[in-house]
């Protein structure tokens, strides 16, 4: 079979066996080049939206076909081709320029030799100067791929001239980041270089007019100046600091003693990775870590720990630039994963100006490297330590030096008795810091929703926003919104990678570090999809014992592969839980049986509601996970099961999602009596909401599905809940006709606890009504009745309802005592869903009582809970009694600003009983303030509403406007 070479680096090129290939077609060509650097299959549909996306599908295929028809005139041997794919053949012999310039740059750490061979494959940008009209998919495929391929090409020119630095092979050193600056005349970072081999090599002028290049492209290209490294170089070598004449290498004697050193003194090494320009956040732990890395009795071995991308390396590096002055005696760096001790002990000693090539063994150079060290002033940085073996003889610094090191295992780093700092994601704040930074506060503020999203979706994970960011800026006109519509998609993010960076590669380091059981366990860890969870439910999802998955789950939070939280629980980053999903696979019944877990648990915790709090992210998520997977009756147990808590706990915005998913289960399993009952609770939960249309359509449905099938308690519960929006909307009649005819058929149904809560909205009737002592009969005949006929379901709102005709009356030490007892009931039922109410009401007592501090402590603890439960009924008329204090306080504005939120929260829920006190206090706010025409305006809205309401403040409100 002949050999297929493909030269896509520079200019493409494509030859069989060495007879160049002329495709005159460049959608061929495209597609050529698509699927060998792919390496993938391609549906047909999705190749030609690649490349024809203007067109429609049916045009598009038809274009394919004939570019594919002469590609397979030329390359057919090297194609798969079925009715519906097209693939490359990665088995046919072929050579790709861009397979094998990836594969030497990626895995290990490349090799001198291999380093050389990929900068000489890499004779310019991916595809240049190729370009296919009317196909912009492809072309950005192209733009994505030349700028990672140039930014591994950057990385390898830069560590080749390293190379030929520690080789004193100067005069390659030059050619070959001539070659790099000749492609980026505007990397710093080479013109440092350039300028340490023009010294080194002893062209001292040369090497100061290369600062002097440097800083006009800086200036030309950035508008800055060059960095405090660039300018302490330049002041180094004009000062004869870096010279041909320092480079002495001292022969050491047939001993394992340190040998002499040279006789001129090098300067002290800075061996740290480039300063970063985009450090952001840390401060807390870069000031504990500055003290006990730089005082003398300080703990001088320190730890970063923490999972993959988390900015352990980023944090190393800043603290070690920062540092730099500190440590007169240089700061030496290894990469402790992927180099031998051996060699990281010979590189520091010729850094002090040793040859210790001769001592072999990894624990004499270690002993002699100690001895040349030992009173010098150094700080040691060794990233990723995954080992002890590996690096205990690394261990070298005597007691004026400090060692910082980096490390996922907690482990490790706990035996070698370092001092541990544990990083987690960035905050909120500092994510978007970061992204300003990369791209820019402009393009930032100009779309800070998308920045939110994009930080969000990522977790705050440092090296996902970085590798976000990098790519962005590389793109300058593509918009932050679209970015983080992609990022919606799971593989999207796992995706992400830059250069030699990504984030799927730093999470599979870990991942290839666990035994096969860690490795179950962490998969299945995916199901909580980063929530918190306990023990006891990873035992059942893992087949294990609690004890033993406890030891399981310390296992994975010592590799930083968990976070341990208070109280026996346990929580994993998103982005790692993603990954840890990927690994499960589709197939795995896990989430299945994460959602049988937490049915049982909370049926056996149904009422124990201190139980239940940890746990609601997971019931819903599981009820959720049984909705996807179809298992209907799962999902109306789960219903059945957290109505109680649901109401009880005042957790209506779920409960609202939870009857959705119990709609469609009903529905599926033809079961009208489930589909009935959701219908009256999904009502009733958007009555508590105060969203009435809604609540009204679904009750109106429950009542036709209640009475279809001769459910008699139903149809009474939906009348009532019917009667409760008839009476908030002040349809009285209504309201009336419909509690009577409710109350009856609870009669029927002896249903006392039926009779009560239709007696209790009897009794707020005629409180609206302004029959205060109608009402106040009917309040006390509720609680008059056995407390095991009525279940406190209308005890509580009885007692608040008794508290307000009190106050009505100016009667405000009974108010108290009934809001006191309404109080003392909530605790007792662990009731929040009326609590919000309560202290609403002892806010009126205490305002009533001109005791205005207890009055605004009880207004906070209220809007609290109502902020919490979504109650915009109760959190309006709380704003509405703020509003009357801050007036008595002579806080005319605050009152004002109070009133007026709380009138849009009433507008909101169609509250227009109130509304009329609201407005009313309005216009006494304004008119304390002094301005008349608007109190008077705020009169006549509120006058215009209590007409047509029948309100019992039509009298007192027209007499305002005489």
């Amino acid at each position: 079979m002949p050999l297929l070479k493909l030269n896509l680096l520079g200019r493409p090129e494509v030859k069989l066996d060495d007879k160049v290939i002329e495709l005159v077609s460049h959608k061929a060509q495209a597609l050529l080049y698509y699927l060998a650097v792919t390496q993938q299959t391609h549906s047909r549909q999705g190749l030609a939206g690649l490349l024809w996306s203007d067109l429609d599908e049916s045009a598009a295929r038809r274009n394919l076909r004939v570019e594919l028809l002469k590609l397979r005139n030329e390359v057919d041997a090297f194609l798969l081709t079925t009715r519906d794919t097209i693939a490359f053949d990665r088995e046919s012999n072929y050579a790709l320029d861009v397979a094998f310039f990836e594969r030497n740059l990626t895995g290990k750490e490349p090799t001198f030799a291999q380093l050389q061979e990929v900068v000489a494959c890499y004779r310019g940008d991916f595809l240049e100067d190729f370009h296919t009209r009317d196909a912009p998919l492809f072309e950005e495929w192209v733009t994505n791929e030349q700028e990672r391929l140039r930014q591994l090409a950057r990385h390898a020119m830069l560590r080749l001239t390293l190379h030929y630095i520690q080789q004193a092979a100067y005069d390659s050193g030059i050619a070959c980041i001539n070659q790099l600056l000749k492609r980026e005349p505007w990397l710093e970072e080479a013109h440092q270089l350039l300028m340490r081999l023009l010294a080194l090599s002893g062209q001292r002028s040369a090497a100061l007019a290369q600062y002097e290049i440097c800083s006009q492209i800086l200036n030309d290209e950035f508008g800055v100046p060059p960095s405090d490294e660039t300018n302490a170089l330049y002041d180094q070598i004009e000062q004869g600091e870096i010279g041909a004449e320092l480079q002495v290498t001292a022969t050491p004697p047939p001993t394992a003693s340190p040998p002499p050193r040279a006789a001129t003194p090098l300067p002290p090494p800075f061996q740290a990775p480039p300063p970063l320009l985009h450090f952001v956040g840390r401060t807390e732990q870069f000031a504990t870590l500055h003290q006990h890395l730089t005082t003398a009795n300080g703990k001088r071995l320190c730890a970063l720990v923490g999972m993959g991308g988390v900015g352990k390396t980023t944090l190393a590096t800043h603290i070690a630039h920062t540092l730099r002055a500190d440590f007169v005696d240089g700061v030496l760096w290894a990469y402790a994963a992927g180099s031998e001790p051996l060699d990281i002990l010979g590189g520091w000693a010729q850094a002090y100006g040793y040859d210790f090539s001769s001592i072999s063994d990894v624990e004499n150079r270690a002993a002699a490297l100690r001895g040349v060290l030992a009173e010098k002033q150094i700080l040691f940085a060794l990233d990723d330590v995954r080992s002890m073996a590996r690096v205990r003889p690394l261990l070298v610094g005597g007691a004026r030096s400090a060692t910082l090191l980096t490390t996922r295992d907690l482990d490790v780093a706990t035996a070698l008795g370092s001092h541990i700092y544990s990083l987690e994601a960035m905050t909120p704040q500092e994510g978007t810091e970061l992204l300003a930074r990369i791209l820019g506060e402009e393009r930032v503020a100009a779309e800070l929703e998308a920045t939110h999203t994009i930080c969000s979706l990522l977790h705050h994970l440092p090296l996902a926003v970085e590798i976000t960011a990098q790519r962005l800026l590389s793109r300058p006109r593509r918009r932050l919104a679209d970015m983080a519509r992609r990022l919606q998609d799971v593989q999207e993010r796992l995706d992400l990678a830059i250069s030699d960076r990504a984030v799927r590669t730093s999470f599979m380091v870990s991942w290839e570090s666990l035994d096969s059981e860690l490795r179950r366990v962490f998969a299945l860890l995916g199901v909580f999809q980063g929530r918190s969870f306990a023990p006891p439910a990873l035992a059942h999802l893992a087949a294990l014992d609690v004890y033993s998955a406890e030891d399981r789950l310390f296992a994975l939070t010592a590799l930083s592969l968990l976070t341990e939280e208070a109280e026996d629980r346990y929580r994993q980053h998103p982005l790692l839980a993603d990954f840890a999903l990927e690994q499960l696979g589709d197939q795995n019944d896990a989430p299945v049986r994460m959602a049988a877990y937490y049915l049982g648990f909370a049926q056996d915790h149904q009422t124990n509601y201190t139980a239940l709090q940890p746990e609601w992210e997971n019931l819903m998520a599981s009820m959720e996970t049984a909705h996807a997977r179809q298992e209907w009756r799962l999902v109306l147990d789960y219903a059945d099961t957290l109505t109680e808590p649901w109401f009880t706990r005042a957790r209506y915005g779920e409960a609202r999602q939870a009857y959705l998913w119990m709609q469609g289960a009903a529905e599926r399993l033809a079961d009208n009596a489930a589909l009935a009952t959701c219908c009256l609770k999904w009502g009733q939960a958007c009555i508590e909401q105060y969203d009435y249309d809604e609540a009204d359509a679904l009750l109106l449905r429950s009542l036709t599905l209640h009475q279809r099938h001769g459910l008699q308690a139903g149809v009474a519960h939906t009348q009532y809940h019917r009667a409760r929006i008839a009476l908030e909307r002040a349809q009285y009649d209504l309201a009336d006709e419909l509690l009577q005819e409710s109350q009856a058929q609870f009669i029927h149904l002896q249903d006392q606890a039926g009779i009560s809560v239709t007696m209790y909205q009897q009794a707020l009737l005629a409180y609206r009504r302004g029959r205060l002592a109608v009402s106040r009969e009917l309040c006390q005949r509720i609680l008059a009745m056995k407390a095991d006929a009525d279940p406190f379901s209308s005890r509580l709102p009885t007692l608040r309802l008794l508290a307000d005709i009190d106050l009505e009356e100016e009667a405000y030490e009974t108010a108290e005592m009934h809001c006191k007892q309404a109080l003392a009931l909530c605790e007792q039922l662990h009731n929040r869903s009326e609590l919000a109410g309560v202290y609403y009401s002892l806010t009126v007592v205490a305002r009533c009582q001109m005791n205005f501090a207890a009055a605004k402590k009880f207004a906070q603890q209220a809007l609290e809970l109502c902020d919490l439960t979504g109650n915009r009924g109760d959190k309006a008329l709380t704003l509405h009694e703020l509003s009357r204090i801050h007036v008595s306080a002579g806080n005319y504005a605050l009152a004002i600003q109070s009133s007026e939120e709380s009138y849009d929260l009433l507008v909101a829920v169609q509250d227009y009983f109130n509304m009329v006190y609201i407005l009313r206090q309005l216009g006494e706010a304004h008119s304390a303030a002094g301005e008349y025409d608007k109190a008077k305006a705020a009169w006549k809205k509120a006058y215009t509403i209590a007409q047509s309401q029948h309100h019992p403040l039509t009298e007192q409100i027209q007499a305002k406007l005489c």
